[in-house]
């Protein structure tokens, strides 16, 4: 099992899955690993379990990677639909769950004012997801938050942890 407190967040894009992360790195001692960037799990030693995950669907090595580094981790990943029983499995090594949600158009507008990736990829990810959405929610737990607010303004970190410290007990 993994260690206690560990988070499994993902979600819909741009509402703030990542920047959530980074904040219980540094503020709460996590081991962030973003799924969403390869970069950042290869400098962080997990290259090779993130391969075979992701193309081989051998899943064990990562998590004898994550116990081995005996503190929390908070994984985040904005997976593609297609992965959700690999998602449903690693949810069995003790991740507590969170699916970070927000209104289909607020996110939009998040997804294009954080640029750097076409709008066309939030919209086919969104066309795939929005049939399972309920699925999901369900694999979830229920443990749903909605960071990016309908007014386009974010919930503080702190206040997103307030709301998902006690699914942690």
């Amino acid at each position: 099992m993994l260690p206690p407190n560990s988070l499994f967040l993902a979600g819909v894009p741009a509402t703030g899955k990542s920047s959530f992360g980074n904040w219980l790195e540094e503020q709460k001692g996590y081991l962030h690993l973003d799924f969403d960037e390869e970069d950042i799990i290869q400098r962080r030693g997990f290259g090779e379990e993130q391969h075979l995950l992701w193309h081989q669907h051998q899943a064990e090595p990562l998590l004898r990677a994550m116990i081995a580094r005996r503190q929390p981790i908070v994984l985040t990943w904005g997976f593609a639909p297609h992965f959700l029983p690999i998602v449903r499995h690693m949810l069995t090594w003790g991740f507590v769950p969170v699916w970070f949600t927000a209104a289909r158009d607020t996110a939009r507008q998040a997804f294009i004012l954080r640029g750097g990736i076409d709008i066309k990829y939030f919209d086919q990810y969104m066309a795939a997801m929005m049939p399972m959405e309920q699925e999901i929610i369900a694999v979830f737990g229920g443990h749903v938050l909605q960071p990016l607010q309908d007014d386009r303004t974010r919930l503080p970190f702190s206040a997103i942890y307030a709301q998902v410290l006690p699914w942690l007990m």
